[in-house]
């Protein structure tokens, strides 16, 4: 099958110029989505430039040599501005991901580049009579585009998704579905690994929900290590724990206790692991209503009382939830697991979520929410003082519940530190 690349048209855009953005500053350039526009700035303290304007537009993405900002509208179609305005326009075609290397654009949605820039992998189905029938995950090059890719895995079990290649380019992580069908995405996949030039893949022993921001491969100077936000279900607010896997043995370990639902680890550069966490909203909330009787229904319609226990595992609703995921704050863990999670940030006028670090590990950058669902990006120092407002988000419709407690802050802002 074919695969096509292609160069950005720098056609007549329908995006209006703005003021040309200076150099570099020490830590980066932020892209981020406000009231329908697409902003950018210097980070720490830069003047916002807006650079275009477009309905539902989402998912700004810098292009490698951080000149073009590509993004998408409400219709999907998928725009790339470059960041002084003056040039701009529409990608042809279903464009997904920018080349790693090049200001291009690789037609795979979840194409998933090697560290030598050339070799990707992606998944595709192939449907049967009654629908998707095999998963595979395939191998191609960017050096030959009109080979057929080799396939890597297949199974009829279920679809595959790609994650990352390990440091050494030698293995790919992915999830591995065993059932075929929207709702096991919903709730966790099986993560597995598999060795590229062998063809042998082996499970890693963790579920994880399939995001991105989920898990996040170790720099190599801190070893052949996987962090992940393990555990099952949908509901975010529960059973979810940031683990550390060793990719070499399979070996796993959390860094947090059971009650602390912990999600969405970052890596500095030196080795070091911020996430957010806050108690489980499950185990909590059972806890305190422990001693309590409730009135339940039974199959054959008999009524029972029946007293609630810490370990009566009764599971929420979102908005009994909501009072819990308020309290998510960003912590700092030692993968190692010698030194005690320290916590960054504590203002309880806001939920603090999705951090990432600077290029140095200096600051990090990180979501918060008030408990109306307005969102704003703050930056602060790695050691948590002195954080700042850098931006307001786009405000979105129930933002507070997102998916089940997961909030897509990446489809409101690109980072390039």
């Amino acid at each position: 099958m074919r695969r096509r690349v292609f160069v950005i048209a720098a056609a007549a855009a329908v995006l209006s110029p703005y003021r040309k953005v200076k150099a570099q500053a020490s830590f980066g350039t932020l892209a981020w989505v406000e009231n329908g526009s697409l902003w950018i700035r210097l980070l720490p303290d830069g003047a916002p430039s807006k650079l275009a304007s477009a309905p539902g537009l989402r998912s700004p993405r810098f292009s490698p040599s951080g000149e073009w900002i590509a993004f998408e509208n409400a219709q999907e179609k998928r725009w790339a501005v470059r960041i002084d305005g003056k040039a701009g326009g529409e990608l042809n075609g279903d464009a997904a991901a920018w080349l790693p290397r090049e200001d291009h654009r690789l037609l795979h949605p979840d194409a998933v580049f090697a560290p030598d820039g050339e070799r990707y992998v992606f998944s595709r189905d192939l449907d049967g009579p009654n629908g998707p029938s095999i998963g595979q995950l395939c191998l191609a090059s960017l050096a030959e585009l009109d080979r057929e890719p080799e396939i890597l895995v297949w199974d009829q079990n279920g679809g595959k998704k790609p994650y990352a290649w390990t440091r050494d380019g030698k293995s790919v992580i992915y999830w591995n579905a065993d059932e075929w069908g929207a709702s096991p995405w919903s709730d966790g996949i099986a993560l597995s690994i598999v060795d590229v030039a062998r063809g042998r893949s082996r499970e890693l022993g963790i579920t994880a929900l399939a995001n991105d921001d989920m898990l996040n491969l170790a720099p190599a100077s801190a070893g052949n290590l996987l962090a992940v936000t393990s555990g099952r279900f949908r509901e975010t607010w529960s059973e979810k724990r940031v683990t550390i896997v060793d990719l070499d043995t399979g070996g796993s370990r959390p860094l947090m206790a059971e009650e602390v639902a912990s999600m969405c680890p970052s890596w500095s550069p030196d080795g070091k692991i911020a996430c957010f966490a806050a108690p489980d909203a499950n185990l909590a909330y059972n806890r305190s209503i422990a001693g309590t009787t409730e009135r339940v229904i039974l199959p054959n319609g008999r009524v029972e009382e029946r007293t609630i226990t810490p370990d009566s595992n009764i599971s929420l609703d979102g908005y009994t939830a909501h009072p819990y995921l308020q309290q998510r704050k960003i912590w700092r863990l030692d993968p190692s697991g010698a030194a005690a999670p320290r916590q960054l940030t504590s203002d309880s006028r806001y939920r603090d979520e999705e951090p990432l670090w600077s290029a140095d590990g200096g600051k990090i950058l990180f979501g918060r929410m008030d408990f109306e669902g307005n969102r704003s990006l703050w930056l602060m120092d790695s050691s948590g003082g002195n954080a700042a407002q850098v931006c307001r988000l786009q405000a979105e419709d129930t933002s507070w519940f997102g998916y089940y407690g997961y909030i897509d802050w990446r489809a409101a802002f690109d980072w390039r530190p």
